[in-house]
């Protein structure tokens, strides 16, 4: 007969902490995106929720600095 791992050898059921650490989300993401300008491309960065803010926020510097907005907005992994 075979024994139930489930329970010790008192007959009591054993208690298991099987809880792991796991990392908390967070919703914040690190956007980058590159501006071109005649001088050169700048490379800038933005914190936000989402990354259509963040798109918004890079043209607004674009604009500023008198350049464009590359097509490419990523965002860096954690």
């Amino acid at each position: 007969m075979k024994k139930n791992k489930n329970f010790n050898p008192f007959g009591t059921k054993k208690e298991f902490k099987n809880v792991g650490v796991e990392g908390k989300f967070d919703p914040v993401k690190t956007f980058y995106g590159t501006i071109s300008t005649e001088n050169g491309s700048f490379l800038t960065t933005y914190q936000t929720h989402t990354r259509s803010e963040a798109v918004s926020i890079f043209e607004q510097e674009a604009k500023v600095m008198g350049g464009k907005l590359d097509r490419f907005v990523g965002a860096f992994k954690k």
